[in-house]
């Protein structure tokens, strides 16, 4: 008799199951979980994603849910993109003052460059082919020959500054009095000349803007030995940026361009 009330109470039970599944189906109740108990009337009923009798959200499947956060940059949008520094900022002349750069590349006299206006045309074909701010602007060299002033071929009102937007001077006026406030040391593409080392510019140029007499390699043409022509040194900021010394004119050294109004 007990045996058959128990088989009768176990049979039931399955129906009972198999009806609460069967609800849970009809109800779009997906996962049905029961407290380790199972039905014995101390187990809690729970779908996934619900509040349980605690008020906190049943785990799904244990998977850890990545926040949006980890998918955007953290800042709820499109992480953002790296800068190039190579890049034009789009700051003019008027806004930040006039670009100085000293050529990537070390010439003779007479042969890597022959006269001023070849000096002059070196300084334009490097910012034509940079990726910074130099590029699309004109440029003079900073030389001296015994008929033209290299303070006369700079003008307007601005400031310079190199390409990385740091100032050299304040004025036209300042750059020729001195002291400068930064070295003229990076390159038409950002990069500094100096490798460890002291580098130097051909100039031909006192400090005020006027020639050196003599000092200019036979105005540019001459890469001889006999001969020599005034330097400034790159990283310096008082009068030695461009009256620093005497060189032979046969050795290969850099040269300064400055950004024409």
């Amino acid at each position: 008799m007990r045996a058959s009330r128990a088989a009768t109470l176990l049979a039931l039970g399955a129906l009972s199951l198999a009806a609460f599944a069967a609800c849970g189906q009809i109800l779009g109740i997906e996962d049905v979980v029961f407290g380790d108990g199972g039905v014995d009337g101390g187990g809690d009923v729970a779908r996934s994603g619900d509040a349980t009798a605690g008020g906190d959200a049943a785990p799904d499947r244990q998977a850890d849910a990545v926040p949006d956060a980890a998918l955007d940059g953290g800042n709820g949008g499109d992480a953002p993109a790296v800068p190039d520094a190579a890049v034009d900022s789009g700051c003019d002349a008027a806004a930040c003052g006039y670009l100085v750069f000293v050529t990537s590349g070390s010439y003779i006299p007479g042969s890597g460059f022959i006269g001023l206006q070849s000096a002059h045309d070196l300084c334009n074909a490097l910012a034509s082919s940079a990726t910074t701010d130099a590029h699309g602007r004109t440029f003079v060299a900073w030389l001296s020959t015994s008929t033209s002033e290299a303070r006369y071929h700079i003008s307007g009102t601005g400031s310079f500054r190199d390409i990385a937007n740091h100032t050299i001077a304040s004025s036209r006026s300042a750059l020729l009095s001195g002291p400068l406030l930064g070295g003229i040391y990076l390159d038409e593409n950002g990069k500094t000349v100096l490798a460890g080392t002291v580098t130097y510019s051909w100039t031909g140029t006192h400090s005020d803007g006027t020639p050196y007499v003599g000092g200019t390699c036979a105005d540019w043409t001459n890469g001889g030995i006999g001969i020599s022509g005034n330097v400034g040194v790159n990283s310096a900021t008082d009068s030695s940026w461009t009256d620093g010394m005497l060189q032979v004119c046969s050795g290969k050294l850099h040269i300064m361009c400055f950004e024409k109004p």
